[in-house]
């Protein structure tokens, strides 16, 4: 319940800060400005020293690998034309259903046997397929 004592006491207090009197225990711009102040410089040391340290971790790394091995994929000849003649059935039967003339190079099974990939020919329409 409320005294009378702490009615009075409130209105000393009111009192006071009307008059100019700022108790110490409110908010002070010097000491706000300053703990701001320490709390961001605490943080930019932080910062630095985190992005010191893993710079210097990853100073001397390096992104070759040592004796990496290739292989060329060997090509069969006869899986080749087989591949090939599949497609060649699939553009003639689309030709069937659309009516329309499908102008694709398709590379011979003669042609590769270096061993090496060839060029990926156009396939125009034939890739919606």
């Amino acid at each position: 319940m409320i005294t009378k004592q702490d009615i009075i006491k409130f209105a000393r207090t009111v009192a006071k800060r009307e008059a100019g009197k700022v108790p110490s225990r409110t908010i002070n711009p010097t000491r706000e400005w300053v703990r701001g102040l320490a709390v961001a410089g605490l943080l930019f040391v932080g910062g630095m020293v985190y992005a010191g340290f893993s710079f210097s971790s990853q100073l001397h790394i390096t992104d070759t690998q040592p004796n990496v091995e290739v292989t060329v994929p060997q090509y069969d000849q006869a899986a080749l034309a087989r591949t090939l003649e599949v497609y060649r059935a699939r553009k003639e039967s689309f030709e069937k259903v659309h009516g329309k003339s499908i102008s694709g190079q398709y590379v011979e099974p003669a042609t590769i046997e270096s061993g090496t990939p060839p060029k990926a020919p156009s396939t125009g329409p034939l890739e919606a397929i």
